[in-house]
């Protein structure tokens, strides 16, 4: 595989192969981007805060090496997906770049083939692309977040401002070294606090000073906020590898026999020359000499490059305006010896500060050379006269050093000051004249624009009124094509005007007959004279409607009104004609609904009315009217003439509840079942009550039958079921007693009655339970504490029974008890219920859904016997699974662990 020492060194010797060799990289790299889980991640940990904290320009994200661009319309679609779940509209702008011009114009154009499906799911499919042929193109929401430039990362500047940078799969193919000045120049790019998407086999954790791990599986890193910004130098991968060797090549041997001059040369000046520092324009150090460490010292605090401010502290003030100096002014600078205390030693250093000179333009560097003057002794440690002499001589020289930097300042300051005073006076004269040219323009300007304001308002009122009459006229068409009415527009000689499509269905004209007599043509209407009626109208200026008969079968209602001008003149008639026969077959049909419903009302058996509903001041229903009735209401109730009387005046002392319920049904809409006596009436009625008419009507309508003879009927049959209930009991006593003596001496024999009575208790108990609901429902909770009562002599905690009422049907019931009796004779023969120590634990969860609640039953034993697997599936196994399966309509899974049984069963109840 190539790599970027290739594309290197492809720069120098063939741009265009080095092109298609980096694009070629990028393409390959992109194919790897269909990482589901990296992109769920990147939407829940940085898209969606990025929403949270958005700035005025909205959100800023930069694609490098995008490819044919996969990537970026990914990111795109996930930057959607969180606007519209939160339903906000923020500007967003993608940039997404590459080397290559023809994957760029794929990438633009969006357009994608067929096994894309594999890779998108089918709801991305249908909200972001729109299939066309055997492909899919990404829609344009989403193509216009997304701006495709061509841009190296190696070269060209970075993008500013940006809340995201996604680069997977770049930086493997680049040095370590390379690496790093990316991610600076990353860090650059980026908003603090933003963040960086990488490749899956790519990291950041080098530049730990400029970003910080958020999710290391995802490759998701965080600018840090506190670190340096600066724009790294990426120097040409070529360029860079011929200055290595020539450095190498150029280095002198371990003899120094064979070196040339130059080399020489370089080598004693770097021995003899004082130590030396390059900087930029803004104090930054580019390069340093071997001896130039010794006057470095950082203060504590945030890490700087700016030579000005990690210099020793005597040297930072005189250094920096020599810095401004040889950069600005391109002028040198040598300061006075300064006293500074090096490696713990008091010397004088002097600093000589030069421009350095560029051939591309105008200096932007400068050298600073630091001059050792030697040890200065300290005051405190003179002696004697002579040692204070020396230090008066010292403090004499710094004075005079002192006067002479202040008028080489004076004298700066001074010729600033005259280049300045020149230059504002031509600022003056050029702004003279830029004033005056403006006054010119600003004349021309207002004589154009008063001109074209003029032009404007006459060209507005003329579009105006061109806009009405074709407005007019577009809605004048759309009405008649709309309404589908014949309208026939006359004058007051009964001359036609105008008429709409439909009246060609009823008179013989056409588009020529328009100014020619209404009278001239003949017409398809039954026995009706038209004229007549038009003339009529135009007289007493009176509309007329009637209902008239086509030659065809077909009614009409045909209106004839005065034709109004804008001055409410009278200039002529308009007759439409409505096609009103569907109208008549609704009312003949209305009408025999009606009597058909009349006819059903009175003749079902069962009681019939709607009631309307009175309400005191405080909202509380106090009694009813009725507003209908039907033959059979009078014979259910006893009532005549109830339509019109409220039931107050019927039966005064009527139970209250029945004027809650039904005012219950008005209020709530809800149609209800309702089952009562009505002791008022002496009798015992069933009721559906159901909303009639509109919610703020209050009127409900009551289908009631009398069921007294059937409540004595059931009350009687309930005493039937306990009588036969209680046989039943005594014939199965009768069937034990008679197996128990039968196979009393006979040991399998003693093993089944054994077996076989618990079974018919248990069967029996089961019965109980579900007689005492009238054989409609079984209590899983009685069910369990009348299957384990037999066993609560074991002890107070010893059985934990937990969870919530359920009702089941009656064959669950049956199926649930006869695996309880199973597992707690088990229980007490050989599991936990054997010995004192165990502990039985049955419990239920129960999890609603619409229609079902779904059941898990956990039969749990600890603390018995050592419990080992059966060697075989025994009867009684079978028994369950076979019940579970049948009667409970679910699965149960037995576990016969060391610790003890368990079992869990899953069924459903309706």
């Amino acid at each position: 595989m190539r790599t970027l020492p290739d594309y290197a060194r492809l720069v120098q010797e063939a741009p265009e192969e080095a092109g298609a060799l980096l694009s070629d990289m990028l393409i390959s790299v992109t194919q790897f981007f269909r990482d589901p889980e990296a992109f769920e991640t990147l939407a829940l940990e940085v898209i969606a805060p990025l929403f949270d904290d958005v700035s005025e320009e909205g959100i800023r994200a930069w694609v490098a090496g995008c490819a044919t661009g996969e990537e970026a319309y990914s990111i795109a679609m996930l930057f959607a997906e969180e606007a519209t779940r939160r339903k906000v509209r923020v500007p967003i702008q993608i940039f997404a770049t590459d080397l290559d011009d023809d994957a760029l114009a794929v990438a633009r154009r969006g357009y994608y083939p067929g096994t894309i499906e594999v890779d998108v799911s089918d709801e991305r499919l249908q909200r972001f692309f729109v299939q066309e042929g055997e492909g899919y193109r990404i829609r344009k929401e989403i193509r216009d977040m997304v701006l495709f430039a061509a841009h190296s990362v190696l070269r060209d500047p970075p993008f500013l401002r940006l809340d995201l940078i996604s680069c997977r799969n770049l930086l493997i193919y680049v040095e370590r070294p390379l690496q790093e000045k990316l991610c600076s120049l990353f860090y650059y790019g980026l908003r603090q606090q933003r963040y960086l998407f990488l490749g899956s086999a790519e990291t950041a954790d080098a530049e730990q000073q400029l970003f910080t791990p958020m999710h290391r599986e995802a490759r998701l890193y965080q600018s840090r906020a506190q670190a340096p910004r600066t724009l790294p130098i990426i120097a040409d991968g070529a360029s860079a590898g011929r200055q290595e060797l020539r450095a190498s090549d150029a280095a002198p041997g371990p003899a120094g026999r064979d070196a040339s001059p130059v080399v020489l040369h370089e080598a004693a000046l770097e021995q003899a020359a004082p130590p030396s520092v390059l900087v930029d324009d803004a104090h930054r150090i580019l390069h340093l000499s071997p001896g130039a460490g010794r006057f470095i010292l950082h203060s504590g605090g945030v890490f700087s490059g700016r030579l000005s401010s990690v210099v020793l502290p005597e040297l930072r003030l005189d250094l920096g305006h020599a810095i401004e100096r040889a950069t600005v002014r391109k002028l040198p600078t040598l300061t006075i010896g300064v006293s500074a205390r090096v490696d713990g030693m008091l010397r004088r250093i002097a600093l000589n500060v030069s421009p350095v000179p560029s051939e591309e333009g105008p200096a932007t560097h400068a050298l600073v050379l630091f001059l050792d003057g030697g040890p200065e002794q300290d005051e405190g440690d003179a002696g004697d006269a002579d040692e204070a002499g020396v230090g008066f001589g010292r403090m004499r020289s710094e004075l005079r050093s002192a006067k002479e930097a202040l008028a080489v300042s004076r004298a700066e300051h001074e010729l600033a000051m005259q280049e300045l005073r020149a230059a504002n006076e031509e600022l003056q004269s050029i702004n003279e004249e830029y004033r005056s040219t403006a006054e010119e323009l600003e004349t021309s300007k207002e004589e154009l624009q008063s001109m074209n304001e003029e032009l404007h308002t006459v060209n507005a009122e003329l579009k105006k009124k061109l806009q009405s009459i074709s407005t007019a006229h577009d809605d004048l068409r759309n009405l008649t094509a709309a309404t589908e009415i014949g309208t026939l527009f006359l004058d007051r000689q009964l001359g036609i005007r105008m008429f709409t499509p439909p009246i060609a269905d009823l008179f013989n004209v056409t588009d020529s007959d328009i100014g020619r007599p209404l009278t001239d043509f003949t017409n398809r209407l039954r026995n009706r004279a038209i004229d007549a009626d038009v003339r009529r109208v135009l007289d007493d200026l009176t509309p007329l409607e009637a209902e008239i008969e086509s030659v065809d079968g077909r009614w009409l209602m045909m209106r004839v009104r005065p034709y109004r001008t804008v001055e409410d003149r009278i200039d002529g008639a308009v007759v439409t004609f409505i096609d009103i026969g569907s109208l008549r077959n609704a009312q003949s049909r209305e009408l025999e609904s009606e009597a058909k419903y009349r006819l059903l009302f009175d003749a079902i058996d069962q009681g019939f009315c709607v009631i309307e509903m009175m309400m005191d001041d405080a909202g509380k229903a106090v009694d009813y009217r009725f507003l209908a009735v039907n033959r059979a209401f009078a014979e259910q109730t006893g009532i005549a003439d109830a339509v019109g009387r409220t039931m107050r005046e019927i039966a005064p002392t009527h139970e209250d509840q029945w004027f809650e319920n039904y005012a219950r049904v008005a209020e709530t809409q809800v149609p209800e079942q309702l089952e009562g006596p009505a002791a008022a009436l002496g009798r015992y009625f069933e009721v559906h009550a159901f909303p009639f008419g509109e919610p703020g009507e209050r009127q409900v309508g009551v289908l009631f039958q009398e069921i007294t003879e059937r409540r004595r009927a059931e009350t009687e049959r309930q005493m039937l079921t306990l009588e036969l209930s209680h046989r039943v009991k005594n014939t199965l006593a009768v069937v034990q007693a008679l197996a128990s003596q039968t196979s009393r001496n006979m040991t399998s024999v003693e093993q089944f009655r054994t077996t076989f009575i618990g079974r018919l208790h248990a069967l029996a108990r089961a019965h109980d339970l579900l007689l005492a609901t009238q054989w409609n429902s079984a209590d899983i909770k009685k069910l369990v504490e009348t299957a384990l009562d037999v066993y609560a002599t074991a002890g107070a905690d010893a059985i934990s029974i937990k969870g919530q009422q359920v009702d089941l049907t009656p064959k669950q019931g049956l199926g649930l008890s006869l695996i309880l009796h199973e597992l707690s004779t088990n229980a007490a023969k050989y599991g936990a219920l054997s010995t004192p120590e165990g502990r039985l634990s049955v419990r239920w969860e129960v999890m609603k859904t619409d229609l079902m609640h779904e059941i898990v039953f956990v039969w749990e034993e600890r603390g018995g016997p050592v419990v080992s697997p059966p060697a075989s599936r025994g009867f009684g196994t079978r028994l369950i699974e076979r019940a579970s399966r049948f009667e409970m309509g679910g699965e149960a899974e037995l576990k016969f662990e060391p610790e003890g049984c368990t079992m869990n069963l899953c069924f459903s109840v309706g």
